[in-house]
């Protein structure tokens, strides 16, 4: 996450309710007086193209037949859910982490984990968690996706977990489905105990800003939204009211385990309103399917995770 750094002095008056959100990049203000850091709007490596253009995909699975385009976002669409809706969220956590020493240097994935168990910093939480969550979405995406064929290793290991490549197509589309309102589809890795090659791939959904990440530092999880906590007892339901959970700081977590997301899917409103309309979820996650850059998902995917990857491309060819 790009960031900046200005006098303390100048960040109330930049950040003050009564501000907008800075339409032109920030200048390096001379002083010796104490600073802290900016977040600033990420530069997504496709988004000058997707403004003009949107983000059409040019597909050609057969070299015999012409290219075909599948739609993904209007230049109208990619607007509202990339650069004003990350704006608006960059625009608060600068706000609220104005007067906030131990946050000012951390970026929104570290304080998202920092506070992820922390009730009294819900609104925080919700900002960084939700400024990154966003952002590792559309870093997967690209108009001209490097597919899962050439990265034979990923695709064996993901072919023995889930049965076959369509098998998890269509578990990340049922699950989006299965989100009602806001929320996310994740593909993970997950690393179980202590043993390092331990682990297993998994599916998971989030709902509204639910963070995937399971770290190590306490031994157990921080926020997990596994599930829709409308339909749960309201006893279990935390300090941030019926949508929301919190694990028990007291109650026993098991195992340690950490978890690796390669891959996500953001299934809130404005990711799909603006070109499919209230009824085209379905219609938009199978578009999105058509654009991920699984060289990305390669990179981001832990080397344990891959390491049949040498022996698939012998037993490939």
């Amino acid at each position: 996450m790009a960031t900046r750094r200005i006098p303390r002095t100048t960040a109330r008056a930049l950040f003050s309710p009564e501000c907008r959100p800075q339409t032109q990049p920030l200048r390096f203000l001379p002083s010796t007086t104490q600073v802290r850091t900016i977040f600033e709007l990420p530069q997504l490596a496709s988004h000058t193209r997707w403004s003009q253009r949107g983000c059409i995909a040019q597909l050609k699975s057969d070299p015999s037949q012409p290219e075909r385009s599948i739609k993904l976002y209007s230049p109208a669409g990619y607007k509202i859910a990339w650069t004003v809706h990350q704006s608006h969220l960059l625009y608060n956590l600068n706000y609220i982490t104005m007067s906030d020493n131990e946050t000012q240097t951390m970026t929104p994935l570290e304080i998202a984990k920092r506070y992820a168990r922390d009730p009294a910093q819900a609104t925080l939480f919700n900002y960084a968690s939700q400024a990154h969550n966003n952002h590792f979405y559309f870093e997967a995406l690209s108009d001209r996706p490097k597919p899962l064929s050439e990265f034979t290793g990923l695709q064996g290991n993901l072919v023995r977990a889930f049965g076959s490549v369509e098998n998890l197509r269509n578990l990340m589309r049922y699950t989006a489905e299965g989100i009602f309102g806001c929320g996310y589809v994740w593909l993970v890795w997950v690393r179980k105990g202590t043993t390092d090659n331990a682990g297993e791939w998994k599916v998971l959904a989030t709902y509204n800003a639910g963070t995937p990440y399971i770290t190590r530092r306490d031994g157990g999880q921080d926020r997990l939204q596994g599930r829709d906590m409308n339909n749960q007892s309201l006893k279990t339901a935390g300090a941030f009211g019926n949508s929301s959970a919190f694990v028990d700081r007291g109650k026993p977590l098991g195992a340690p385990a950490e978890v690796f997301p390669v891959l996500a899917l953001s299934v809130w409103q404005h990711s799909f309103l603006r070109d499919f309309s209230v009824h085209g979820k379905r219609q938009f996650v199978e578009a999105w399917w058509e654009c991920i850059d699984w060289e990305k998902v390669h990179e981001r995917t832990p080397g344990v995770a891959k390491e049949n990857e040498r022996w698939e491309q012998v037993r490939l060819q």
